[in-house]
């Protein structure tokens, strides 16, 4: 800590905010056109998750996964 100054809060994210984040990297990825394309607002966030788990299977990139 520097005189006169806080250190910076940690930001982390919620286990849901970043299901969220990545479920909308899936929708707006155009390289992505698997099945019809998905509407995010009537799934719960376990499918959420799950279509996310789909995606990175699919296309090697990592998510939510480290």
């Amino acid at each position: 800590m520097r005189a006169g100054y806080f250190d910076d809060p940690e930001v982390t994210a919620t286990e849901e905010e970043r299901i969220e984040a990545a479920f909308q990297y899936v929708l707006s990825d155009p390289d992505y056109k698997l099945g019809t394309r998905i509407r995010g607002e009537a799934l719960v966030i376990e499918a959420k998750k799950g279509i996310v788990i789909v995606y990175e299977t699919l296309t090697g990139k990592k998510l939510l996964t480290p």
